[in-house]
């Protein structure tokens, strides 16, 4: 049985986060409520503690959950963040606010929440991704509305700006994924519909070239989610609008290369991720609440296995819970 969390919009019927289950020798896809939360849109998992996003009446931010139970929240925002993720050794947690154009900033202990730092973006910014990443030893960010990506360091008391790179105005940096071996991040740009690939340094990230996600002459992209294989041959993107998921492959040096699209077999893919050491792909559809599975094959390539509906799904978090 392969596992994860499911995050969620509760605007339609929707009660929070979802555990999910799939069978992979039967094809089956079963559901049970996990924790009941407003607006639970992006979550991440670090050992045995789950943290998402959410909100309670007119406050939102960070939530902490222990074994199905919420253990402690950190609502500073107005807005419901649009992402999370951690750190692995020093305890912190970030979100990003996409409506609010800032990241927040916590340390957690003993299942508490405390607030660290928000960093705040000029007017226009619309923070899409936020995540640390250890070959830099920096704390990566997306910028939507501002056609950037920042790298901010963390001096023992707070994070400082370390560089600021910007990318085509329209484009739209939404989320990014590092190659597991070469000095590689590749950007995905919601409104273009590109990867870019950059070279990921300490001092600098430097744009070297770009593949599209979506077909050509496509006239209205909105990509979503980027993920990449463990052996970093393969990397994935999600068109909605044309509601695909394309196959790149990575050559060599960690140039993309199209390889193929795959129908998502619903509306919007906003989220999906690669299960059990990239033996599946899981894609949801948030318009018609369509879960599919896939198989992935040797070559990358992805076979259609089954689909289920799940309400509202938004977010595939990988967990052993």
């Amino acid at each position: 049985m392969i596992s994860f969390l499911s995050g969620s919009y509760t605007k339609q019927g929707s009660t929070g986060i979802l555990k999910v289950d799939f069978d992979p020798i039967k094809l089956t896809i079963t559901t049970q409520p996990y924790v009941n939360l407003d607006n639970p849109t992006y979550l991440c998992v670090h050992k045995d503690v789950v943290f998402s996003v959410g909100s309670v009446l007119d406050q939102a931010g960070i939530v902490l959950i222990k074994e199905g139970v919420i253990k402690d929240m950190l609502l500073l925002e107005s807005k419901v963040p649009c992402h999370i993720n951690v750190h692995p050794t020093l305890n912190h947690v970030y979100s990003a606010n996409y409506h609010q154009g800032q990241i927040m900033i916590a340390s957690y202990e003993h299942d508490q929440l405390n607030h660290l730092q928000t960093i705040m973006f000029p007017q226009g910014s619309k923070a899409h991704y936020v995540g640390y990443e250890p070959s830099i030893d920096a704390l990566i960010m997306c910028d939507l509305g501002l056609d950037c990506v920042r790298a901010f360091r963390f001096n023992g008391e707070q994070y400082t700006l370390l560089w600021e790179n910007n990318f085509p105005i329209g484009s739209g940096p939404r989320h990014c994924v590092k190659h597991p071996t070469k000095n590689i991040l590749y950007v995905l740009t919601e409104l273009s519909g590109e990867v870019f690939v950059c070279e990921l340094h300490e001092q600098e990230l430097i744009i070297k070239n770009k593949a599209s996600s979506y077909p050509p002459q496509f006239q209205k992209p909105w990509a979503a989610a980027i993920r990449i294989t463990k052996d970093g041959r393969h990397l994935y993107a999600s068109n909605r609008g044309h509601d695909s998921i394309t196959h790149f492959i990575v050559d060599e040096v960690g140039n993309l290369h199209f390889e193929s699209r795959s129908s998502t077999y619903g509306q919007q893919p906003r989220d999906f991720n690669l299960l059990q050491n990239d033996q599946y792909c899981c894609v949801l559809n948030h318009d018609d609440h369509r879960c599919v599975m896939y198989k992935v094959n040797d070559n990358g390539s992805l076979t259609y296995l089954t689909q289920e509906t799940l309400l509202e799904g938004v977010c595939v978090c990988l967990t052993a819970t």
